[in-house]
């Protein structure tokens, strides 16, 4: 008759339970990945869409895990712009607001929202924005295409 060594359950239980944690939180070391966007396009992914934000008059929100991801899947170089669309008062800055992607190549490009101290306190919708068009083009050539995430921010404070 063979004989196993037996392991404590114990033990087991925890080496599981370790190892599930390092799993889980694997992401958040390594950074989230970036995915590659499908189709022959300009396309972007990210934190920034769905991002809920209360924020006081006069600060600011954002940082290394606030970010959009912007792909050029296109077989030409192209030229982006970053911009917003949002109430007054409200604004929202970008890590690079002008850059150029080769083709079938992505970006990341972090987002901090700021609010000014006269920011009339409520809840409105911030959208991203991001433009591309050929690289080179002369001004007024070519088709200008254009990709938005949204984000809720409700502004608190005393009004003005």
């Amino acid at each position: 008759m063979e004989v196993i060594p037996s392991v404590p359950l114990n033990r087991i239980r925890r080496t599981v339970f370790v190892l599930l944690i390092l799993l889980l939180a694997a992401p958040f070391y390594a950074g989230l990945p970036e995915s590659h966007a499908q189709g022959g396009s300009i396309a972007a992914s990210g934190i920034f869409s769905g991002w809920e934000l209360e924020m006081p008059q006069g600060s600011r929100a954002g940082g290394l895990d606030r970010f959009l991801v912007v792909f050029n899947n296109t077989g030409d170089s192209m030229d982006f712009t970053t911009g917003y669309r949002g109430p007054e008062g409200i604004a929202i800055e970008f890590s690079d607001p002008l850059f150029i992607l080769e083709p079938a190549s992505q970006k990341r490009v972090w987002v901090t929202v700021v609010t000014s101290e006269d920011a009339v306190p409520g809840s409105y919708e911030l959208r991203a924005i991001v433009t591309a068009s050929v690289s080179g083009a002369a001004e007024g050539v070519g088709v200008a295409t254009g990709i938005s995430q949204k984000a809720r921010v409700t502004v608190i404070g005393e009004p003005s």
